[in-house]
């Protein structure tokens, strides 16, 4: 550490005498001098990104000096004067970068606010408040959410947001208008309390088969606890239960504008993005007849400098007259339904919307490498949708959100061939998933094999051999089989999708209740000596680096390829109940409140259905079968 308040005092000391570009050793430190006084100062914590180099990066950067004066843009309220002491800016420098190297900063985790009653609207905490169109109107959150009441230090107009999204496109494409609300659970949660969205019906295809038929209603058009309250104490079910019907989609983000994006504060330095998600049953992945079916898809929304994503050479660096890459990136989940499941994004996804033929990817097989650090320090927006779009459950039923957490793992790790990680585990039966990308979609070529260990405590590339492998479970439909080394392969090798289910030996499943915490890690063994150009022994086992270099990124896997991959799993402490008619979900029109009669003068009226007697409104006991 003194090393470090060494180097920082000599950068200070550059700083004031105008010096360009300079490393420090160890450190991972950029400084990069830029027309007239504009100066980026970016630490970057320990990772494993493959591109981690001398960047320059216009947007994000955690330190910015204009003129003379220095603000620290990660949300910290520290200013200083170019003019103060050498010696106190670097002390000071030191101590950032230390926290920051070793920092877990939550987005939310819901904990402060209070559980939403059954004839509340939501309320915030810890700082956040509620918006809808009923309640604390926010001009960036039309339907309803949450939104932090302090702004960024950097920009005073900048507040960190969560809203649920309406979507109005109404195809197989783009998506289906969901119909819900969002509340606060102290009941199911990973710990503390979560925020819960219960989709109460939505728009779908008369026939989901067919994209072209015509499109329908199921329940009727609502986006906050607000309005569903003034439908029933109404006397109207506005709930949809005869379908199928939504595919809840949440945003987090700020409320700058894409044009002119303000990136996270909380995320600076990240390199990790971890959140816990509980869907109903109906969620699987084993709809499509040649590859594991993506059941989520996480977009982050960050510009990226086309000199820092293409290898030299590639046709793309021939014109920088748009000199980031736009639009907004994909990472795709496998996990099925029915229980919580830990979701750990890295800065490896795998698609970008702009990307509307392969020529545009970074690297031959479609592929992109490991963005890293640079991915999340230029992060300013970022969603989560389920699929399938034309409904993943009948109304009503919930989906849970909890822990959404910014972080930085320090130890190397393989970000290339395995991405983006998510482990479930289903309580009742023992039985663990796991499930994320392979770095390529290469048909006939790109077959994979991995192998899983777990451990009680996180395990490191050093201690992966002395982790107990996983007892792999058959799954036909994906050509998988029974083993207990804890190996198994890439069912398709056009998609980047890799899945499998396992359990844990019997003498530790015994071990694994409420509040344990299980650490896992993946490692690719694909390759002969491991690293090595040709695929392992077996048919469909690896890639063939050495005949189809044309297929692969060779140069950018090597280094990976013998480095782990790890996530681990907190057991919640509180499990869903069952909920029926009459339970804790029921409304009552006794308990309807003077705010909701008033509120109901506000309806519809074109919108609505009314029914001889309105039907108990509760939850579906099969929504957690």
């Amino acid at each position: 550490m003194l090393q470090w308040g060494i180097w920082a005092c000599r950068v200070a000391a550059e700083v004031a005498k105008g010096t360009s570009t300079r490393w420090l050793p160890g450190a991972q430190l950029t400084v990069t001098r830029k027309a007239g006084a504009l100066l980026h100062l970016r630490p970057q914590p320990p990772t494993n990104s493959l591109m981690a180099r001398v960047r320059q990066v216009r947007r994000g950067a955690l330190w910015a000096w204009h003129g003379e004066e220095a603000r620290l843009s990660a949300g910290h309220a520290l200013q200083w004067k170019r003019r103060a002491r050498v010696a106190v800016a670097g002390a000071l420098l030191w101590v950032v970068i230390g926290a920051v190297a070793a920092r877990a900063a939550p987005f939310q985790t819901f904990d402060d606010f209070p559980p939403t009653g059954a004839s509340e609207a939501p309320a915030g905490g810890g700082g956040w408040t509620y918006s809808s169109s009923r309640t604390n109107p926010y001009e960036t959150i039309p339907r309803c959410g949450f939104w932090n009441l302090t702004p960024y230090t950097t920009d005073s107009a900048i507040r960190d947001q969560i809203s649920y999204y309406f979507n109005t496109y109404n195809s197989v494409h783009m998506g289906f208008a969901t119909y819900g609300y969002l509340e606060v659970d102290a009941g199911t949660a990973v710990s503390g309390r979560s925020l819960r969205l219960t989709v109460t019906g939505g728009k779908t295809l008369e026939d989901p088969a067919d994209a072209y038929s015509s499109v329908v209603t199921v329940g009727m058009e609502l986006t906050s606890k607000e309005e569903y309250l003034e439908l029933v104490g109404a006397g109207y079910d506005p709930i949809g239960s005869a379908r199928p019907a939504g595919h809840p989609t949440l945003y987090f983000g700020n409320n700058s504008s894409t044009s002119s994006p303000v990136p996270f504060a909380v995320a600076q330095g990240a390199n990790r993005l971890s959140f816990y998600v509980r869907a109903p049953a109906t969620l699987r992945n084993d709809g499509e007849s040649r590859h594991v079916a993506a059941t989520m898809s996480v977009g982050p929304y960050s510009y990226i400098p086309k000199v820092d994503l293409y290898p030299p050479g590639h046709p793309q660096l021939n014109d920088l007259s748009e000199p980031d890459v736009t639009g907004h990136w994909y990472h795709e989940l496998y996990t099925n339904g029915g229980d919580w499941a830990h979701v750990l994004l890295d800065g490896h996804p795998v698609h970008n919307n702009s990307f509307s033929d392969a020529s545009l990817y970074h690297y031959p097989g479609r592929a992109i490498r490991d963005l890293g650090v640079l991915y999340f320090n230029n992060l300013f927006r970022w969603y989560v949708t389920f699929r399938p779009y034309t409904g993943i459950g009948t109304a009503a039923y919930p989906v849970w959100l909890d822990e959404v957490v910014f972080t930085t793992d320090s130890e190397p790790q393989n970000d290339e061939t395995i991405a983006s990680p998510a482990v479930t585990f289903r309580a009742d039966s023992g039985l663990w998933e796991v499930s994320f990308n392979d770095k390529y979609k290469s048909e006939g070529y790109g077959y994979g094999t991995y192998e899983l260990r777990y451990a009680f405590a996180a395990i490191t590339n050093a201690s992966f051999a002395a982790a107990t492998p996983a007892l792999i479970q058959a799954a036909p439909q994906f050509e998988i089989e029974a083993t207990d080394t804890g190996r198994f392969r890439k069912y398709s090798s056009g998609y980047n999708a890799v899945w499998a289910a396992f359990r844990l030996q019997p003498s530790d499943e015994a071990s694994v209740g409420a509040g344990t915490t299980v650490y896992f890690a993946l490692k690719d063994v694909s390759q002969q000596d491991g690293d090595g150009l040709d695929p392992a022994a077996g048919p469909k086992t690896g890639r063939d680096y050495r005949n189809h270099a044309d297929m692969f990124d060779y140069a950018g896997d090597q280094p990976a390829l013998l480095l782990i991959k790890r996530i681990e799993f907190a057991v919640p402490a509180t499990v869903p109940a069952v909920t029926v008619a009459g339970g804790r979900w029921a409304v009552s029109a006794a308990l309807l409140s003077a705010q909701i009669a008033a509120l109901a003068g506000r309806r519809r009226a074109a919108r609505r259905r009314p029914i001889a007697a309105a039907r108990p409104v509760g939850v579906s006991p099969s929504a957690f079968a």
